[in-house]
């Protein structure tokens, strides 16, 4: 049994990404680099039995059982992501590769293909015998632990629920100073994240980890409410 012990930002860090009331399934035509298409599907569940009434006591370990193993982050060899997710597909090692649909102009033909949002990483989820195999596939240059499993397993289902929904984002290295909240109404209803303006606009930020930075989407200001 593998144990992860929680860190003291735990409540705050799984309580700062909502996800929407109904249970969102991930479609492999949306989300063609997420294996399998269920992967997200539970963190609702494991969200409301860890916040429901109880704090999680950071003093004590948090227990990862083979269908609860820990996330890692990739960091692959120069356009090697979608490769490398083939590869994990054939392994049957679950992983996600955030990728964004873009139109390309090829012999005077527009043909889709998927860019993917953080090039050179991807994330996989698996025990010492999933990362083993990682190692062995000749396209990684490192490997990340990740510390908090279930607040990545919420970052994540928030970004694939934005690429399902076909939600224009914009990748952010960094995120400036701005207020915590939550949205009330629209496509992105329940979304937490950090709201900044710009340009006369606003834009909400939702970070995905500390080494890759996250995402931002403009939304309508009357939409959201401090968090």
């Amino acid at each position: 049994m593998l144990t992860l012990t929680a860190p003291r930002s735990l409540q705050r860090s799984v309580t700062s990404v909502a996800t929407p009331a109904a249970a969102a399934t991930f479609s492999a035509e949306k989300n063609p680099y997420l294996f399998p298409t269920a992967l997200l599907e539970d963190v609702e569940m494991r969200l409301a039995n860890s916040t429901s009434t109880e704090l999680v006591d950071a003093a004590q370990p948090l227990p990862v059982s083979l269908d609860e193993a820990p996330w890692w982050l990739v960091h692959t060899k120069p356009r090697q992501e979608k490769q490398l997710a083939h590869q994990l597909r054939s392994l049957e090692i679950s992983h996600f590769l955030p990728a964004a649909p873009h139109r390309a102009m090829t012999r005077g033909r527009v043909r889709l293909t998927w860019a993917p949002l953080f090039p050179s990483y991807l994330f996989f989820r698996g025990l010492a015998e999933a990362r083993l195999s990682v190692l062995q596939t000749n396209r990684i240059v490192a490997i990340h632990p990740v510390a908090d499993t279930l607040s990545l397993s919420c970052q994540l289902r928030v970004l694939a629920e934005l690429v399902e929904k076909n939600i224009p984002l914009r990748v952010e290295e960094r995120f400036p100073p701005g207020r915590n909240v939550r949205v009330i109404a629209g496509a992105l209803l329940d979304t937490c994240g950090v709201v900044v303006q710009r340009c006369g606009k606003t834009r909400l930020f939702i970070k995905i980890s500390e080494l890759l930075g996250g995402v931002s989407v403009e939304i309508d200001h009357r939409f959201v409410e401090p968090y």
